[in-house]
């Protein structure tokens, strides 16, 4: 029995007993529940440019992890709100994109370029791509001495 079901024979109980229909606030509480337990969806490029500009705005360093090795994990965010988006990979084989709505996107935003659709085995290499693993963060500079000092 579903849900709704269960709603209406507890509301067609409640009437017999001499109770307020309380069915349709139990459905809207429902159907609340349900809406609010899924993403909302990107369906515009003006959205996704929105939701990319508001990741963008987290970090000064959030552009250099996407573009540094967690290109493809930015791939599959922007697929959790945008569905019906696929990735891109470059010629060389060393950046996804995303492709949506007939642009490309990074975290850059919109961005120009000759992308391919990618193998699987593209898909498995990207998925090992880690910022983490292969990059460094400066965190400062040396008073004494003006060399970075990197994580």
């Amino acid at each position: 029995m579903t849900v709704i079901e269960q709603l209406q024979d507890a509301d067609k109980m409640l009437a017999a007993n001499g109770y307020q229909s309380w069915c349709y606030v139990r459905l809207a509480i429902s159907e609340a529940i349900k809406a609010l337990s899924k993403p909302p969806v990107i369906s515009t490029i003006g959205d996704m440019l929105y939701f990319i500009e508001s990741i963008r705005a987290t970090d000064k360093y959030i552009s250099e992890i996407y573009l540094h090795g967690g290109c493809y994990q930015f791939h599959i965010l922007l697929k959790k709100f945008a569905p019906e988006s696929e990735p891109r990979i470059t010629k060389k084989k060393d950046h996804i994109v995303t492709l949506f709505k007939g642009k490309y996107f990074d975290i850059r935003g919109i961005v120009d370029g000759q992308f391919y659709t990618p193998t699987t085995e593209d898909i498995d290499a990207a998925s090992s791509w880690s910022f983490a693993d292969n990059m460094a963060l400066q965190i400062g500079e040396c008073p004494a001495c003006g060399e970075p000092i990197c994580y």
